[in-house]
């Protein structure tokens, strides 16, 4: 939920601000308005490298230390050589891409030496030089007779040339030899040395990385503390101070008994148009993982409703929906329930996740049994699973349905198959009509039957969530009323028009007259009724308030990506266990192993960046203003 916020101004004498300060740290309740023009403080120097430090020793792999170091060592220190390390590291590597360069360019000549080349100088009376030209331009220049060729590599001819005057010709480049391949090949290996023991350094220095943090805690609570007590106005020849404050409405009386043990007082004070009053969000439980998924798109408004628990509950519902496979769930699950226990003993926020991935994966079993789809194995109608399969279920029904009406759907499977007109049972009757590919049998009929029914129940979710965000902010806009009674009738009406049946005709609710009629009925009322609600509510810009149906028309389409990603994900499944079935055990099992591997990871990608879209664009559009600043009061960082 988010809690009201009252704003404060404390008054009390200079000499206990110290105190006060600390009392309101470990209390953690109160945020201090900062001065309108004022600088903040910039964060320590120590901070900054304490912090450069934990992000160089968080990708490090942990390493038993050969010493026995202790925590008392000084964790800036630390700090510092980390730091140090990691550029040595950095610069070592740099130096070691250069002589690998170097070494490239020169090896055709082998290991010669600028000392060397002078004494031939020397000893000859002749110039020492070496030169190089492209292969590509081999036939294309003419070669001095003074040059003497000694290499070629990929793409460059090398030469000598020995002669007592220096000679210059287009299309060759003199090669400048700094040092030879030998000093550059023990240079080389005398970084490698050097590499090999400051990596190995870095990683027992990960040993340390607890007490950085909290080295790095204690220097951001001290820096807050400092930052909140220069808010502070002094007056009164300084004896006097005073600061604003926001505090929670729920916790102003913990304020009021903080105070009693100081000579300060605390004055309600009205809140200006220019305020910018945070928003206080308080929330327990699965709620709390679901404001953690809130947070990820931008902060609630201090007048909006806390969106947390319908994100979190409708964000499961989705992923679920679109992973579509209890196989997968299962594992999901598996690896979520072992992680929940592994991380007990770590932050607040990582226990909250491993409960988000507990939650999510438990319904994408509860959804996979339901729909009958297990790592893509197509299960047979009779198979013991799918009894328990809610959409086998619904197929059945809408089977008995067109039995019983003889309607069109029923004829135009009749023409296709004599089997059709024969069976006497619903299950007989999607049984009817089978296609054979190999050794894998389908039946027509069930699979048709089974993607309409997916296909209405993404579209039914979608409306089902979009008039609950209407409803939502229904006070603030009252013409929502009018585009719910819209949403639904358009649900009713439009099967009408496609010549569809309705899960809720052959689920025996309503008749495919009164859902035409009543739809039809729903549609213009509710249109009209937003439309004069808007005028009387918003004057002239409630003209546009017709557009509105367009809007809300593309949002409900947009929730089939449900059915579309959890249908490709069933044929990547199906099709894994296809090709390895075909190919062999041996190979196979590898095939089926990383092609279901992959479908996995891509069925998490799907699930988050889909199931929160939804919530955070469809929904949202109609029940979220945004653009908050998240209560901040100064606390102990832990």
């Amino acid at each position: 939920m988010i809690i009201d916020v009252k704003k404060y101004l404390f008054v009390g004498l200079e000499k206990q601000l110290d105190a006060f300060f600390i009392k309101a740290q470990n209390l953690g309740l109160i945020e201090f308005l900062p001065l309108q023009g004022k600088k903040h403080m910039s964060l320590p120097k120590s901070a900054e490298r304490l912090v450069s430090a934990i992000k160089i020793l968080k990708k490090e792999v942990v390493k038993e230390p050969q010493k026995k170091y202790t925590k008392e060592r000084d964790a800036t220190e630390v700090a510092e050589r980390t730091i140090f390390l990691k550029t040595s590291i950095e610069k070592n590597h740099e130096e070691q891409r250069q002589i690998k360069h170097e070494v490239q360019k020169v090896s055709a000549v082998g290991d010669y030496s600028p000392l060397e080349l002078k004494k031939l100088e020397k000893e000859t009376g002749y110039k020492a030089k070496f030169f190089t030209s492209k292969v590509s331009k081999r036939d294309l220049i003419e070669v001095p007779k003074e040059f003497i060729h000694i290499g070629t590599d990929s793409s460059l001819d090398y030469y000598l040339l020995l002669s007592p005057d220096l000679i210059e010709h287009q299309g060759f480049s003199e090669l400048r030899i700094e040092k030879p391949i030998g000093d550059l090949n023990r240079h080389f290996k005398k970084l490698q040395e050097n590499l090999t023991s400051y990596e190995s350094e870095l990683s027992e220095l990960v040993y340390y990385i607890d007490h950085l943090k909290e080295a790095l805690s204690n220097e951001l609570n001290s820096y807050h503390l400092t930052f909140s007590k220069e808010e502070a106005l002094f007056h009164l020849d300084d004896s006097i101070f005073s600061i604003q404050a926001w505090i929670p409405k729920k916790h102003v009386e913990q304020v009021k008994t903080l105070l009693q043990e100081f000579s300060i007082t605390m004055h309600p004070i009205a809140i200006e148009s220019d305020d910018h009053v945070p928003t206080c969000m308080d929330n327990k439980g699965l709620a709390h993982v679901g404001e953690d998924l809130v947070k990820i798109y931008d902060i609630p408004a201090k007048d909006d409703n806390d969106p947390s628990k319908f994100v979190m509950g409708a964000f499961a519902i989705f992923f679920a929906m679109i992973v579509a496979d209890a196989g997968y769930g299962a594992l999901y699950l598996s690896l979520s329930l072992l992680g929940y226990f592994k991380l007990k003993n770590k932050s607040m926020l990582i226990r909250r996740m491993m409960k988000l991935f507990v939650t999510i994966s438990s319904c994408c079993v509860i959804w996979g049994i339901c729909i009958g789809s297990f790592f893509g194995i197509q299960l047979s109608p009779n198979n013991p699973l799918q009894k328990a399969s809610v959409l086998q279920y619904v197929a059945i029904q809408k089977a008995k349905y067109h039995m019983a009406q003889k309607d069109g759907v029923y004829k135009e499977w009749a023409d296709k198959s004599s089997l059709v007109s024969k069976a006497k049972t619903p299950i007989e009757f999607l049984l009817s009509v089978k296609k054979k590919q190999g050794e894998t049998i389908s039946y027509e009929i069930l699979d048709e039957f089974n993607d309409n029914i997916l296909i209405e129940v993404a579209l039914l979710v979608g409306v089902l969530h979009i008039c609950l965000s209407l409803l939502r902010y229904l006070k603030r806009n009252i013409s929502s009323i009018g585009w719910i009674m819209f949403i639904i009738g358009g649900y009713l009406y439009f099967p009408s028009m496609l010549k569809a049946t309705s899960i809720l005709h052959f689920t025996g609710l309503l008749t495919k007259k009164f859902t035409t009629e009543f739809g039809l009925q729903l549609l213009v009322v509710g249109i009209s009724l937003a439309w004069i609600i808007a005028l009387i509510q918003k004057r002239k810009k409630g003209l546009e308030e017709p557009l509105q149906a367009i809007q809300i028309f593309a949002d409900i389409l947009s929730y089939l990506r449900l059915y579309a990603l959890a249908l490709a994900g069933m044929i990547m499944a199906s099709t894994f266990n296809q090709i390895g079935k075909d190919v062999g055990f041996a190979l196979g099992s590898i095939i089926i192993i990383v092609g279901h591997l992959t479908n996995m990871v891509l069925g998490i990608m799907g699930g988050f960046i889909h199931g929160l879209r939804l919530n955070f664009l469809e929904w949202y559009h109609y029940c979220f203003d945004g653009g908050g600043k998240l209560f901040n009061p100064l606390k102990i960082i832990k």
